[in-house]
């Protein structure tokens, strides 16, 4: 979308959502937004999307030497991504979403220290 949208439709928007939703994640999301300047956000937007659309993501992560992937089990995300990752450790965080580490912190960061401790 054009900037001017996202500028004075879609941004306020996103703002709005987040800042009602009952979410833990999302109202840390909120916060964040709150001070965002549009412009960055618009343009971080757009690089995401570029590289996601790339194919470059997932053959840069499988080289790394050391790696696992952690997620939200609640994550819509999950069904798409996990098959992609076979072979790699994956570790799930229970009761979280797109953010673990703001819904569920101890699980997150006990599982962090977890998988740090094995490398």
């Amino acid at each position: 979308m054009l900037y001017e949208v996202f500028h004075s439709v879609a941004f306020p928007l996103m703002k709005q959502g987040l800042r009602r939703s009952g979410r833990a994640d999302y109202q840390a999301w909120a916060s964040w937004f709150a001070t965002a300047d549009p412009w960055a956000t618009y343009q971080s937007a757009q690089s995401l999307a570029r590289w996601s659309d790339s194919g470059k993501l997932l053959p840069m992560f499988e080289a790394l030497p050391n790696k696992a992937y952690v997620y939200g089990l609640q994550s819509e995300r999950v069904p798409h991504i996990l098959p992609k990752l076979r072979g790699i450790e994956t570790y799930e965080i229970p009761n979280s979403q797109h953010f673990p580490m703001i819904d569920n912190p101890a699980s997150f960061y006990q599982t962090l220290a977890r998988i740090i401790m094995e490398t």
